[in-house]
């Protein structure tokens, strides 16, 4: 399936990528009527990272055994928690709006969510990154207003973003 990660073997040791192919879900969520067709993938940065202590790979990301190991617990996390969970709305680097998630307190996930043009009533979530939060690291996680993920994926799902709709609201 197109944008699945091959499974890794590294110092003898196999790491299988399957937790991470993409995949599709009913959900129903509030506010939004009938079931909506979630499909979820993944970036190679939910198993690695840029501090390059284990082997490459890509060009500039080396594999992370920690992150690879929080990330067997990502797809039941996403179509569990979050669904009912407030998330996060920012701009990013590159000037797009991104969402953020935390699990736990300190599993930090960040994602874009589009909608499926494929299907009426579809989205599609794909994980940019995920990792643990070190305390070093809590001040650089978005601290913008929390909002209902049903809320972001009704407005997605008409072709709305959340801030669009927030300066919509403001005239």
């Amino acid at each position: 399936m197109k944008g699945a990660h091959k499974n890794l073997s590294i110092d003898g040791k196999n790491y299988c990528m399957k937790h991470l192919a993409p995949f599709t879900f009913m959900a129903e969520l509030a506010n939004i009527q009938g079931p909506v067709q979630i499909t979820i993938s993944y970036s190679n940065h939910v198993f690695s990272d840029q501090k390059g202590n284990g082997p490459a790979v890509s060009a500039d990301r080396f594999f992370c055994a920690d992150r690879y190991a929080a990330s067997l617990n990502l797809p039941q996390m996403l179509t569990t928690n979050l669904l009912a969970s407030y998330i996060v709305p920012h701009i990013n680097k590159s000037n797009n709006e991104m969402y953020h998630y935390m699990e736990v307190h300190d599993y930090a996930i960040f994602f874009d969510l589009r909608k499926d043009n494929s299907h009426p009533n579809g989205l599609k979530l794909y994980v940019v990154s995920a990792y643990e939060v070190n305390q070093w690291g809590r001040h650089s996680i978005p601290k913008n207003k929390p909002v209902k993920f049903s809320f972001v994926a009704h407005l997605r799902l008409n072709g709305q973003t959340y801030y669009t709709s927030r300066k919509a609201k403001r005239r």
